[in-house]
């Protein structure tokens, strides 16, 4: 039987549905606490070329991170208005486009809210099936451990490597200052990590390796030698990650959402099947 791949659902935020006139946007931080207007935050956004399978991260001289004055793509960072996103998507042609996890304060454009809360999950030997099933590993110590909500939980394809699982900061005790829930952030990863690594028990000595295929947690928030972000950037909902292989072909799938069911009941290769079929329109 086919199944569709309807995203769960998520409440607007209140009072909020004028400035979120797109879908995608309201996607993109469904995250974002009841009391904070969209209208006063900033966000950074980032493009880059196509990657090659070889590359663990795109090089820097390969990202953009702007408009510059004639309206041309730009490596200088500046923050923008949450709605300037979709002028971002369409002039990047919506492929290998982000945004910054930190979004700032548009008076003082001051760092003040990370989200969601992110577990990235990946496999670089192209295992997938390995990939889902920490992916489900991850839902189901959210839900039992934790006893989060399937509402507090979203679940993306990321159209490549491996699986996004995002969650509602304020459900898990993410808040104070900008480093105070980076430290929160990445605590709480270690201790899904080392959930993972004791459920399948993986000797490995790098810590963040956590089954015996290679699938990895990155460990995006930093550690006690250094809370930073690894990685500050999230890819866009429903975007499209293009990259080249090693025999030099050129591929593209959509980071697309599944629900609980859906990572449970269809199997990876499916899951690759309908993420390299056109989004619908909204």
């Amino acid at each position: 039987m086919e199944r569709s791949f309807a995203p769960l659902k998520h409440p607007l935020v209140e009072g909020e549905e004028a400035m979120r006139s797109s879908s995608h946007l309201i996607s993109d931080f469904w995250w974002l606490p009841k009391n904070v207007s969209i209208g006063n935050l900033l966000v950074g956004v980032g493009h880059h070329r196509e990657v090659a399978d070889r590359e663990e991260v795109p090089p820097p001289s390969s990202w953009y991170r702007s408009f510059d004055s004639k309206g041309c793509l730009s490596n200088i960072i500046k923050y923008y208005p949450i709605n300037l996103i979709e002028k971002w998507k369409s002039v990047c042609k919506n492929t290998n486009i982000y945004r910054t996890l930190k979004v700032f304060d548009r008076s003082t454009v001051k760092a003040i809210l990370l989200g969601p809360f992110l577990v990235d999950i990946d496999n670089s030997n192209g295992n997938l099936d390995a990939a889902q099933t920490v992916t489900k590993q991850v839902v189901n110590y959210l839900i039992k451990q934790l006893d989060l909500s399937p509402n507090d939980i979203r679940i993306f394809f990321s159209g490549h490597k491996g699986f996004n699982v995002e969650v509602y900061p304020q459900v898990i005790g993410l808040s104070g200052s900008l480093l105070d829930q980076i430290k929160l952030s990445s605590k709480k990863l270690d201790d899904i990590i080392a959930f993972l690594r004791k459920s399948n028990d993986i000797q490995d000595s790098t810590r963040n390796v956590v089954d015996l295929h290679g699938t990895v947690i990155d460990p995006i928030y930093g550690n006690r030698f250094g809370y930073k972000l690894k990685h500050p950037d999230i890819r866009l909902h429903n975007s499209i990650n293009k990259w080249i292989r090693e025999d030099g072909s050129e591929c593209a799938r959509r980071k697309i959402e599944l629900t609980i069911e859906q990572l449970w009941n269809i199997s990876a290769t499916q899951i690759c099947v309908a993420s390299e079929k056109p989004a619908l329109k909204s």
